[in-house]
């Protein structure tokens, strides 16, 4: 768990540099041809893609969507794998006679006691920064509270007048608080303007229009809203330097898009009151708000910029508006072009969450012994489920060597091999296991399950030929950034057993996206015995981490006089979890509902 966390932030924290570079270069390169209100909306682009992840567990399609559009865009992934090196640490179970797995160990880098440490720094931080916006909240709540309501007359008048400019018919309340340096907008859900009770002495109207007009309007554009959404960005990413630097353009963007609309509908002769207005409030804005307030005041480096920016003030053009926009537009695709897609989706696509036609749940943890992990049965005639542990076979699990099943499938479509023809010559590297250190067809392959010979296949076939076939198959997580050859091997790419069932059933029933000869003839491939009324087909699969081994599959079908039943059993423990293990509790399991042995 802290492992997949850690690796979520990594990736998510190199997407949002590499997008949030694409803003600030966009910012800088096209300066001119920017509106005030887009260079500040540009910044939302990457609130989005922080937000991705969880957009994506609520609307399963959005996280698709995604990435398929960035598949648009990557380049291939290179191949990262060797086999039978001397780091490699080979497994081999045998069970029933009937069952042979074979699994390498793939080695992760991070030792877990460094992943536990590190996570553990990171909530630190954020509990922190989360501390520090809720006393913010409180303080800013507390405002609210002990001001007192507006009781000029001409101050309330000149209010009202500014709502009535703007199209604001909420009753939103105008008070003042001596604990306050300069007028602020608060609130949410009850939002309401607060003046500094002392320092409004000495403005005009003019002026005092000025700043009612700057606060209503961020009411009226939710930047209170958008600024606690980053401010939540910033408590998640705390530890991620662009994160803080965007955030601080992000507030200068802000105020400047506030004062030019403030412009646009007071015209350019209210430059002058507008900038002794700005110069009234100099260096007085809280900066213990954490984004729930939005007010006039700031730093006096900030009220520099925006002084000399209201000088230069030109009404915008509409040539320079469309410009804007299609730059903005620009700036949107890239940014969900350049990012790996991987890090708006690995969190999101770890669970199966499609409804079931017809489902029973059956606990039959005894037969797992010591291992954590789920049973799932589809009837084809009965278009029914029998699940054992529904949380278990809707997460998704790196497919490890079950995966060869549809790598066969697509070289036998593309023509890499035939029915007739699978044969491949072995390159005499020396492997883990002996039955691997021969020549191959299709079936010995499939029976030994030798990595080289489907990695072979998957080379031959193309990255992008795999990606187009198994996003055909809605095949799991769809996360292929763990490179050609390793991503089904305990890496980016995952299943849960529900997808693995429904994908046999199809296969079973000969109605996957392929040639019924293609399919026979991986059949056959998986075909392991028959008890003389029933057939059976299946595959194993383990997966092997730092030598211990931690996923054990056991998939296939079973065909009769009575009708086709598909099932998955997974397991996965601390050790000893293997294919050998999950079949032979597939087989006991069978035996009991008397559909196999």
């Amino acid at each position: 768990m802290a492992e997949s966390l850690l690796l979520y932030l990594l990736q998510s924290s190199a997407a949002i540099a590499v997008s949030g570079g694409i803003i600030m270069f966009i910012r800088k390169a096209f300066d001119r041809y920017l509106t005030a209100e887009t260079r500040y909306r540009l910044w939302f682009l990457l609130l989005i893609l922080a937000a991705a992840p969880f957009l994506a567990e609520a609307f399963p399609w959005l996280g698709r969507l995604t990435s398929r559009l960035a598949d648009l865009w990557m380049a291939p992934a290179g191949d990262s794998w060797q086999g039978g090196g001397p780091e490699a640490a080979g497994n081999i179970f045998t069970a029933t006679g009937l069952l042979h797995d074979f699994s390498v160990s793939v080695s992760r880098e991070m030792p877990g006691y460094l992943a536990f440490a590190l996570l553990s720094l990171w909530i630190g931080g954020a509990v922190l920064l989360a501390v520090l916006t809720l006393i913010s909240a409180v303080r800013v709540n507390f405002l609210k509270k002990t001001a007192l309501p507006v009781r000029d007359a001409i101050l309330r008048d000149i209010f009202e007048d500014c709502k009535r400019q703007l199209g604001i018919r909420r009753d939103i309340p105008l008070r003042s608080s001596s604990r306050l340096r300069s007028p602020v907008t608060a609130g949410i859900a009850a939002p309401c303007v607060l003046l500094p009770a002392s320092r409004l002495s000495g403005l005009s109207e003019d002026e005092i229009r000025c700043i009612l007009l700057h606060e209503l309007l961020h009411y009226k554009h939710k930047d209170i809203m958008s600024g606690v959404l980053f401010r939540l960005l910033l408590i998640f990413y705390w530890f991620h330097p662009l994160v803080w630097l965007a955030l601080k353009e992000m507030d200068s963007d802000r105020e400047i898009a506030c004062d030019t609309a403030v412009l646009a509908l007071l015209g350019e002769k209210a430059s002058c009151d507008y900038g002794n207005a700005l110069l009234h409030f100099a260096a007085s804005l809280s900066h213990l708000t954490f984004g729930q307030t939005a007010g006039i005041g700031g730093s006096r480096k900030e009220i520099r910029k925006r002084i000399l920016y209201i000088a230069s003030y030109r009404r915008e053009t509409g040539n320079r508006r469309l410009k804007s926009r299609l730059l903005y537009l620009l700036t949107a695709a890239l940014v969900i072009c350049t990012t790996p897609s991987a890090s708006a989706i690995a969190f999101s696509s770890d669970r199966y969450r499609a409804a079931l036609p017809q489902a029973s749940l059956e606990d039959l943890s005894s037969y797992f012994g010591n291992f954590d992990g789920s049973f799932v049965l589809y009837d084809s005639s009965e278009n029914r489920y029998l699940i054992s542990n529904e949380d278990d076979a809707r997460t998704r699990i790196s497919p490890n060597s079950t995966y060869k099943i549809y790598s066969a499938l697509m070289a036998l479509d593309a023509g890499i091999i035939t029915a007739e023809e699978s044969a491949m010559a072995w390159n005499g590297e020396t492997c883990p296991f002996d039955s691997w250190n021969r020549d191959q067809n299709l079936n010995t392959a499939m029976t030994n399950s030798v990595n080289w010979y489907f990695m072979n296949l998957d080379r031959q076939g193309g990255q992008d030929s795999i990606k187009r076939e198994l996003t055909a198959l809605s095949y799991g997580n769809l996360d292929f950034s763990g490179g050609l050859s390793r991503f089904w091997l305990e890496s980016s790419l995952k299943i849960s057993p529900l997808e693995q069932v429904k994908l046999l059933a199809a296969l079973s029933g000969h109605t996957l996206p392929y040639s019924e000869r293609d399919m026979e003839t991986v059949k056959d491939a998986l075909f392991l015995s028959s008890d003389g009324t029933s057939s059976l087909y299946g595959k194993t699969g383990t997966g092997t981490v730092d030598g211990k081994n931690t996923n054990g599959w056991f998939i296939g079908f079973i065909e009769s006089k009575n009708g086709a039943f598909s099932f998955a059993v997974h397991i996965n423990g601390d050790d000893g979890a293997t294919g050998a293990k999950a079949g032979n509790i597939a087989l006991r399991i069978l035996k009991e509902k008397q559909l196999y042995g």
